[in-house]
């Protein structure tokens, strides 16, 4: 199969800008649909003519060649690609959505109305979401050991420390290990729909407990 040359610069600047696209989403390791909005342009422009071309591209190539069910094949080309591109995101759209989310809004406002409104919050990029439903100012962790993250956080003068514990390893290995009452109190929020949470509320000590 040759290509041209405009197809081949094409080609060449979809791979880039996805490929670009997916090491930003990994760094940040925050998704919502507004950051994804960069690769709509792109997937709408494919969706028609990309789409067309790829179906005529696999019958090109499968037509010289002899294999079982070839004619099967040519002939549904169209509804198999649609379903080899449709149950995936089916899959995703029947899944539980959003829960974790829900979590991170129940979280927050319960902070909010149990006197940590407009706290200072640290805690991972994740927690971003936590932080605005409990009116707070938020922080965000950088890698370290546990002093480093205690000193952080005294640092920015921070009431609350969110982590999510599933994680918190890949910032500070022995975190979870560490954690002294003389630095951190864990809050206990009652009454969350998802109680299985990773999600972990914690009072910096001497920084504004409640009185």
């Amino acid at each position: 199969m040759r290509y041209k040359t405009d197809e081949f610069l094409l080609i060449t600047i979809y791979t880039i800008f996805f490929v670009a696209f997916l090491i930003h989403l990994n760094k940040t390791n925050y998704f919502t649909a507004r950051y994804a909005f960069p690769l709509v342009v792109p997937s709408l422009i494919w969706s028609g003519v990309g789409f067309v071309e790829l179906k005529e591209r696999i019958i090109r190539w499968m037509k010289p060649r002899d294999f079982l069910l070839k004619n099967y094949v040519v002939r549904w080309i169209t509804p198999l690609l649609l379903l080899l591109i449709c149950v995936p995101l089916l899959a995703m759209a029947l899944a539980p959505q959003r829960k974790d989310k829900l979590e991170l809004k129940e979280i927050g406002l319960w902070l909010k109305h149990n006197s940590y409104a407009h706290s200072i919050i640290v805690g991972q990029n994740e927690f971003n979401r936590l932080a605005f439903y409990a009116e707070g100012e938020f922080a965000e962790l950088s890698k370290g050991n546990y002093q480093n993250i205690i000193r952080f956080t005294r640092e920015k003068k921070a009431r609350l420390l969110v982590i999510n514990q599933k994680t918190i390893g890949q910032l500070s290995p022995v975190f979870l290990e560490e954690i002294s009452p003389r630095d951190l109190q864990r809050i206990d929020i009652p009454g969350i729909k998802t109680p299985k949470y990773a999600t972990t509320v914690f009072l910096i000590k001497g920084a504004g407990e409640r009185k």
